[in-house]
């Protein structure tokens, strides 16, 4: 099987420029290309986008990935080294959920003290201050 880049972007849901992108990271390998310089993929193509695009839709870093990707190229995989990467994005995905969860409370507090006042703007006042905060969350 042969695909233009189009092709392997309509087949993976990745734009050109992104293809582009992550050929020149080294996250896809430098493509076949033909006597008249254009560029040729085919099926490991499209599962490495693939891997790629499922890995940036759970959050992985592009840097996560090339390290996944680089135990990928290895023969003989072992888990641990990949094991070791998607604790490192648990953690990192817990740390963001507690974070959004106090930047998720601080909305609700502005929203209730809107709906308590007809002073001057209780959003605008608590945008301006930390006094109005109920945690730290800078």
């Amino acid at each position: 099987m042969r695909l233009s880049i189009g092709d392997l972007g309509r087949r993976t849901g990745a734009t050109v420029q992104t293809i582009r992108y992550y050929e020149k990271l080294g996250l896809m390998p430098p493509p076949f290309r033909t006597p008249a310089n254009q560029r040729v993929y085919d099926e490991t193509d499209i599962q490495r986008m693939t891997f790629i695009r499922h890995g940036r839709a759970l959050g992985f870093s592009l840097q996560d990935l090339a390290e996944l990707v680089a135990l990928d190229m290895t023969a003989d995989t072992e888990c641990t080294p990949a094991h070791k990467t998607l604790r490192k994005h648990i953690k990192y995905v817990r740390q963001n959920i507690e974070r959004l969860s106090l930047i998720l409370q601080e909305l609700e507090c502005m929203k209730t003290g809107c709906e308590l006042r007809n002073e001057k703007c209780y959003v605008m006042q608590s945008l301006e201050t930390h006094a109005y905060c109920i945690s730290e969350h800078s």
